[in-house]
C-alpha cells in the first residue's frame, strides 16, 4: 500500500523532458530551404546531459547547452556516451529561444547552421552541447550528404511536460 502511494506521489509530480530533432538543407547557390525529414525524429538524453541538467537548477557555474554539433559517426547513441563519435563542426552561436507547445514558454528551441566545407560531409550524428564540450543527447540518423558551401540547419526541442 505505501509503495502504491508512493508510486501515486511521484508520477504526480514528475516532469518530462520530451526532445525531437528537425533538419533542413539548402543548397550551394540556392535562397531556399528543403526538409530532411518531415517529422521530427526522437534522440536518447545521455546520462552526462541529465547531470548537468540537474546542475542547472542552482550552480552558477552549470554551463547551458547553447551549441548544435554534427558528425559523421554511425555507431548508435547509447545513454553512456558523453560526446559524438566522430564530429566534425558545431555551431557556437545557434539561434536559441523558449517557444510554446502546450503552456507558455515550455519548450527550448536550439537551431544550429553548419556550412560544409570542400569535400563536403555526410552527416550521421547530432547533439546539443555546452562550451565544455558536454552533450546533452545524442541522434544518428540515415547520412545526409553535402556538397562544398551547402548548409544544414537542425532544430533541436526539448518541450518539459508534465507526467
Amino acid at each position: 500500500m505505501l509503495i502504491k502511494r508512493l508510486k501515486r506521489l511521484f508520477i504526480k509530480d514528475m516532469a518530462v523532458v520530451e526532445t525531437s530533432l528537425m533538419a533542413r538543407v539548402k543548397r550551394a547557390g540556392s535562397d531556399e530551404f528543403v526538409d530532411v525529414w518531415k517529422k521530427p525524429i526522437k534522440n536518447t538524453i545521455v546520462d552526462v546531459g541529465l547531470a548537468i541538467l540537474a546542475q542547472l537548477w542552482g550552480d552558477d557555474a552549470a554551463e547551458p547547452f547553447d551549441e548544435g554539433q554534427i558528425g559523421e559517426g554511425t555507431t548508435g547513441p547509447e545513454t553512456d556516451d558523453s560526446t559524438l563519435e566522430s564530429a566534425v563542426d558545431a555551431d557556437a552561436s545557434p539561434t536559441f529561444s523558449r517557444i510554446t507547445t502546450t503552456v507558455a514558454n515550455d519548450t527550448a528551441q536550439l537551431v544550429s547552421e553548419h556550412t560544409a566545407p570542400g569535400g563536403g560531409w555526410s552527416i550521421t550524428e547530432y547533439a546539443a552541447r555546452n562550451a565544455s564540450n558536454v552533450i546533452y543527447n545524442r541522434v544518428t540518423f540515415t547520412a545526409i550528404v553535402l556538397s562544398e558551401n551547402d548548409v544544414l540547419e537542425f532544430t533541436y526541442k526539448a518541450q518539459m511536460t508534465r507526467a
